[in-house]
């Protein structure tokens, strides 16, 4: 994960996730920083996944994370 629109170092995370029927992100339970555990802050962020091949984008606002899929964002759950 990183910071979307920078050029900032990559970081592993750790993070929970809970989907739908549908594979659908339904709600986040946690992330967090794998080094040091701790939280990520507010912002937008670019994901990928642990082959690097698929990327992402998540958005913490308020302590609340959400998944971008198909122009949308998810739901807060």
């Amino acid at each position: 994960m990183r910071q979307r629109g920078s050029e900032a170092n990559w970081f592993p995370v750790e993070f929970l996730i809970y989907y739908d029927d549908h594979d659908k992100i339904r709600s986040f339970a946690y992330v967090r920083k794998s080094d040091d555990g701790s939280p990520v802050p507010d912002g937008e962020y670019e994901v990928l996944d642990e082959l690097g091949e698929r990327k992402s984008r998540w958005k913490k606002w308020n302590g609340e994370w959400q998944a971008k899929w198909r122009h949308r964002w998810s739901r807060q759950s």
